[in-house]
């Protein structure tokens, strides 16, 4: 089934803005002022929240301490000391957030290779994660529009990649290798969320961060475990380091939905389809999968329907059969059926009826008075994906296979294959035939079909 990975999933957001900690201290008893000491342990770190829709939110990480090739060396060697100077320090601080503003302000694949190669002797971790981030997103967003502009060709995209991804992406490969061993949990967990965007796998860079995630696995945030679970499961090739790394993360994980304040709406829906994707086992795999549910039950408020589509989707997948908290996650779906879009009714029919789940009658009606108006929008597997759900659950809507009917017959050569085969099959389970006209009679909720009522 087509998704965005949510976070793919998905929009990215800060969890919190780190703060400058570059500031002046009070006179001292030789009436001089003196410069605060700029390490790292004073800056904020700064998290960034996974996300499953297309639409992305740019970044600016806290700056870092960490030391840059800089002219200020030559100060360094004539003063014979082996620490730098508090003036570098700051000329230091000021250049990494000087550097994270323009990889921020990279609007084009272009501009962020040439800030790569032209500049990558001063980045440190922080700056290679951010820039590999900006490199997922630009990415994403530079093949959507080769897609508007039906430019989708094979050939489109490998030149693309070879010209600015491949080289980018080697480059930061390499500087993220050289920092690996400053690098903290932010910076492993978005790494690995980038490459798994970028569905690109890199044995050497993965296996740096795995050693490096098992060394600091205890600092590991929920942020930062959802994070980077997504990212592994974007990913389809598991090495040995990768499986073994994963394993300490989902054990973590496990420890920390203990704590149901530590975690977001969009963290347990993440997690939730990433454990859809690559599985769940062992001892931890009932607090991995039951937890995140009864999170969301007791903070159903707080979930977007967009969250709640995830999580019915994430059950869908892992056959995770518990019905009545479905029914509270649907009826509250179907109050706000209005903020559905396309993905978030194809995952939330395909998941109800992979788990032969039939949701509440308000949801059944009012899924196609919203989506039949919008069907333009849907793309084929999400058009197939919503029939298939009502085709399975035996729930006839003239409206919505009328809808489909008019709507998508124009675009049938957008459907492939298996997206046409899917179709005939829901409307065949319902005995329907689009004829502009009511065509079929059911019996009473719960019975399914009864007859065709065409010549």
């Amino acid at each position: 089934m087509h998704q965005h990975a949510p976070g793919c999933p998905a929009r990215a957001r800060l969890d919190r803005r780190a703060r400058n900690a570059v500031s002046r201290l009070p006179c001292t008893a030789a009436g001089h002022r003196s410069l605060p000491n700029t390490g790292r342990h004073m800056l904020t770190a700064q998290r960034l929240q996974v996300s499953c829709p297309a639409v992305e939110q740019d970044t600016e990480l806290p700056t870092s301490s960490g030391r840059a090739h800089n002219d200020n060396d030559l100060i360094h060697a004539l003063f014979h000391t082996e620490q730098p100077t508090l003036v570098e320090e700051v000329v230091e601080v000021d250049r990494a957030a000087e550097l994270n503003k323009r990889v921020k302000g990279a609007s084009s694949l272009p501009m962020l290779c040439d800030l790569v190669q032209q500049d990558s002797p001063h980045f440190d971790y922080r700056s290679t994660s951010h820039a590999l981030y900006r490199l997922s997103i630009l990415c994403h967003a530079y093949f959507t529009q080769l897609q508007s502009a039906h430019l989708t060709s094979r050939e489109a995209q490998q030149a693309a990649w070879i010209e600015y991804v491949e080289p980018a992406l080697q480059t930061l490969g390499q500087l993220l290798i050289r920092h690996m061993d400053g690098c903290d949990a932010w910076g492993v967990s978005i790494s690995f969320w980038a490459y798994g965007n970028l569905q690109c796998s890199d044995e050497a860079v993965f296996a740096a961060l795995c050693e490096r995630g098992l060394t600091i696995i205890d600092d590991f945030s929920a942020v930062d475990c959802a994070s980077t679970i997504v990212g592994i499961a974007k990913l389809r090739v598991r090495p040995r380091c990768q499986r073994e790394f994963l394993d300490h993360l989902l054990a973590h994980t496990a420890d920390l939905l203990a704590s149901v304040d530590a975690w977001s709406s969009r963290e347990v829906a993440n997690v939730l389809w990433g454990l859809s994707k690559i599985g769940a086992a062992g001892p931890s795999r009932r607090s991995l999968l039951e937890g995140p549910l009864e999170m969301t039950l007791w903070r159903l408020q707080e979930f977007s329907v967009q969250e709640l589509a995830i999580v019915v989707y994430s059950c869908g997948r892992m056959r995770l059969r518990l019905p009545q908290q479905l029914a509270q996650i649907t009826q509250h779906i179907a109050a706000r059926s209005e903020e559905l879009n396309p993905l978030d009714a194809a995952h939330v029919m395909w998941g109800c009826a992979k788990l032969d789940f039939t949701p509440s009658a308000a949801l059944l009606e009012r899924l196609p008075r919203v989506m039949v108006r919008r069907l333009s929008e849907f793309k084929p597997q999400e058009v197939c994906n919503l029939l298939y759900g009502y085709g399975h659950l035996r729930q006839c809507s003239a409206e919505l296979l009328e809808g489909v009917a008019a709507a998508c017959s124009p675009r049938l050569h957008e459907f492939s294959t298996q997206d046409l085969c899917l179709s005939i099959w829901s409307y065949g389970m319902l005995h329907y035939c689009p004829t502009g006209e009511q065509a079929c009679r059911t019996e009473p909720a719960g019975h399914g079909v009864k007859e065709n009522l065409m010549p």
